[in-house]
């Protein structure tokens, strides 16, 4: 009996999943929230969720792992019965870097001398079951996180990486269909002109890694404030079957 194959041009991608990564103040919650419904979960050890005060949007403070799955799982169960019944359209997880402290707390309290090579596989693994569950919802996800700056031997910025501990800063990012680095560098003039306050790089810029599955989304995007400049108003065309 013959194989049966898919066929790559049949495939559509109506939910993606997106890794915002730069300095504190660059503008990643604002622009997460631009996504079709969003709705928030907001580590303890952060108060991103404040950026977004006074706005319409769901969110839920969490403590540790445990909360996080709790959630998750509510999220699983609602869409078992009803998919329409979710409480939004986008799962925003703002920020995965203070997030991960707060799990290396965790582990770390479980073991006699720290955390170890076994601690920091736990570490991977938790990571690598929240991601898969999340990619089985019916939601776009947009992860946030802090970037680390690195520097060479004589102090000269060479670029930077996002802050997650062990191997999560390379497979979670990797695992996402968009990574993008950002950043505020635009001058008085274009916010007047344009009302964009930020840039996202969705390629390698300046020693800072970032990637795109969608090859139509441009490598470099000025984004604002204003209606037509957030960052999902730009994506969403690219995106095959996007809801």
């Amino acid at each position: 009996m013959a194989m049966q194959w898919d066929n790559a041009k049949t495939i559509s991608q109506p939910r993606i999943h997106v890794f915002l990564y730069g300095a504190s103040g660059a503008g990643k919650t604002e622009q997460a929230a631009s996504f079709p419904e969003p709705m928030l979960v907001s580590p303890a050890n952060e108060n991103g969720v404040l950026t977004l005060m006074g706005r319409d949007i769901p969110f839920k403070r969490i403590t540790g792992s445990k909360d996080l799955l709790d959630v998750i799982e509510s999220l699983e169960v609602i869409q078992r019965k009803n998919p329409d019944d979710l409480p939004g359209q986008t799962f925003i997880f703002d920020s995965i870097s203070h997030y991960a402290e707060l799990v290396v707390e965790e582990i770390a309290k479980t073991r006699k001398g720290g955390m170890d090579m076994q601690g920091w596989g736990e570490l991977g693994s938790h990571f690598r079951v929240v991601q898969q569950r999340l990619r089985n919802l019916d939601l776009h996800v947009v992860y946030t996180a802090l970037a680390d700056v690195l520097t060479s031997e004589t102090g000269g910025v060479i670029g930077g990486k996002p802050r997650l501990s062990g191997s999560t800063g390379t497979m979670l990012p990797s695992a996402c269909d968009i990574t993008a680095f950002m950043d505020v560098r635009d001058s008085v003039q274009a916010q007047e002109r344009t009302g964009a306050v930020y840039r996202i790089y969705t390629r390698p810029k300046g020693g800072y890694p970032a990637r795109t599955r969608f090859p139509g989304v441009p490598a470099e995007i000025l984004l604002g404030t204003a209606p037509g400049t957030r960052l999902w108003d730009h994506l969403a065309p690219h995106v095959s079957g996007a809801k």
